[in-house]
């Protein structure tokens, strides 16, 4: 038996007694035909050596350990233990235990041509592990030591859930964790048999482990190195380090109200590190930057995208590598349209609404006053909603100073309008009652007869002419039928008109009248045109961003 010292090493045959008779294995494996009786090899062993599964010149199975390993074959009597299970899977011939499938295991790459077996993990035990430990991580490594003269650290964001985007505060605050990659050769156990292919991977934290020192750089609560020692490290057999802390980011975003409520938004999560240089760590974004595996949607705004950046930032005169995930929010503007934008449409009519009622019911100076009031309210409970920003002003913003009549200050615009609504109210009620024996101005007389009464549509302001106050309060047209009659022409009539619309003057209901007629239009008018001039801009603004 050429093979013969080399398979008692293997404890395939025992080393003690005759070859036949001692070796208690030897009988199965010549009725297995691995071992001819007469020959004493395998006849089918020499297809196996021309497939390189057994080398030609060694003669023996030298992956004979992977497959110890993987318990294909049991290392204390060398025996197939698995073997009825391949012949129940059909892998193995029962009648002449060859393998006559090894050629279909080789296209079905079950069996590789030059490696025998595929790479699959062997048995685990603590023990190999403790040892492990012992060998890479207890001797000699220094976690203050970085592994290589430039680490390549590989940055992902995983977003859990978006738990406020202040508009006032222009502050960001996430929920989520990153993935950072790194490797480190000081761990690399795949090249020893011992536990490469025992031990895939072990875990370990931050105390014992070399880890980058990185800050999220626009964080506005805690601006410390990303540590927990509570979240383990993944260490490959292969060197490669993978760690996932966890936490809530709160970072300032630079926000843009021109479009409320119908905004979107844009804010950035920086990653640099600290103390570390770029010359000593590269940091690069991972290919899927930003992962939403499990992405929880926030009520009122919803996650349209995001983009990355890599930047090198100067800090104390050395150059820092940084990455930026800029992530892209977009309001929901139901709510806020339903409660702030609907409810201030509504008012702005309200308020022009006043003029249409009659000085006479009573009620003009209190619905006036309740309008006023309506504004106060309203504004305490709209108050939180409204951007207090002062970056970018709203469009919202600019119609509320318009509709509510230019107010000075931000405050104070929603009863501008109210108190204007009231000074004109008063005015017109004081037109409305004052005495018919005070003459009306003639600069009033001609305002209302030039433009307001034909811009009010005024459905009397034809017959203006031929209108006199009288002492008596009785307000008479042109003279008297009976009064015309006799020798006057009608060219004397006509002339006695012309003269008459001269010097004829209106009263003072009348004037109130036109008023009311002129501004109830005048602000129906304003009101209509900004309201569609900001929906237009809202509607533009919301699609295109």
């Amino acid at each position: 038996m050429v093979y013969l010292p080399r398979l008692i090493r293997l404890r395939i045959i025992e080393r003690d007694g005759p070859l036949v008779q001692c070796c208690n294995n030897l009988q199965r494996l010549i009725r297995l035909r691995i071992i001819e009786r007469d020959v004493g090899i395998h006849a089918p062993l020499l297809t196996i050596i021309r497939l390189n599964i057994v080398e030609r010149d060694v003669g023996i199975y030298n992956h004979l350990l992977t497959l110890i390993r993987l318990r294909i074959i049991e290392r204390g009597d060398g025996t197939y233990n698995h073997l009825q299970r391949l012949i129940r899977l059909r892998l193995i011939e029962r009648v002449d235990g060859t393998y006559n499938h090894l050629q279909r295991l080789i296209r079905l790459r079950l069996i590789e041509r030059y490696v025998c077996v595929p790479t699959v993990w062997g048995s685990y035990t603590f023990a190999l592990e403790d040892s492990l430990r012992t060998t890479y991580l207890d001797t000699g490594y220094n976690t203050f030591v970085r592994p290589l003269a430039n680490v390549e650290v590989t940055i992902a964001l995983n977003l859990i859930t978006l738990n406020s985007l202040s508009i006032s505060d222009q502050t960001m605050s996430i929920a989520g964790y990153l993935t950072m990659t790194w490797s480190d050769e000081r761990l690399d156990w795949s090249s020893d048999p011992t536990y490469s292919s025992s031990i895939p991977a072990i875990y370990s934290n931050e105390n014992y482990v070399w880890r980058p020192a990185l800050i999220i750089e626009n964080s506005v609560k805690d601006i410390s190195v990303i540590s927990d020692e509570n979240i383990l490290m993944r260490l490959e057999s292969t060197g490669n380090i993978t760690w996932t802390p966890s936490g809530i980011y709160v970072t300032h975003c630079e926000t843009d109200v021109t479009f409320y409520p119908f905004d979107t938004q844009e804010c950035d999560v920086t990653v640099s590190t600290w103390g570390y240089t770029s010359i000593e760590i590269t940091l690069f974004i991972a290919s899927e930057a930003v992962r939403l595996s499990y992405y929880k949607e926030n009520g009122e705004w919803s996650y349209e995208g995001f983009t990355t950046t890599s930047a090198t930032n100067t800090r104390e005169g050395s150059s820092t590598p940084q990455v930026s995930f800029k992530l892209r929010f977009k309001r929901r503007p139901a709510f806020h349209v339903l409660n702030s934008l609907i409810p201030m449409v509504l008012l702005a009519l309200l308020s022009s609404i006043v003029f249409k009622l009659p000085p006479d019911s009573g009620e003009k100076m209190g619905y006036t006053l309740t309008v006023l009031l309506a504004y106060a309210v309203y504004l305490t409970i709209i108050s939180d909603d409204l951007p207090s920003t002062s970056n970018s002003t709203a469009i919202l913003t600019i119609y509320l100073l318009l509709v509510l009549a230019l107010g000075v200050c931000y405050l104070l615009t929603p009863k501008s309008l109210g108190v204007l609504s009231v000074i004109i109210t008063i005015y017109v009620l004081d037109c409305h009652h004052k005495d018919e024996d005070v003459p009306v101005p003639k600069w009033l007389t001609r305002l209302s007869t030039g433009c307001l009464a034909k811009f009010a549509c005024w459905k009397d302001y034809k017959c203006l002419c031929g209108r006199r106050v009288y002492p008596d309060g009785n307000r008479r047209g042109y003279p008297k039928e009976t009064e015309m009659k006799g020798n006057h022409s009608d060219e004397k009539r006509a002339s006695f008109n012309d003269k008459e619309c001269k010097h004829d003057s209106l009263t003072w209901k009348d004037i109130c009248h036109i008023l009311d007629a002129f501004f109830l239009r005048v602000y129906l008018i304003i009101i209509v045109v900004m309201t569609v001039l900001l929906l237009l801009a809202l509607v533009i603004g919301y699609v295109v961003k």
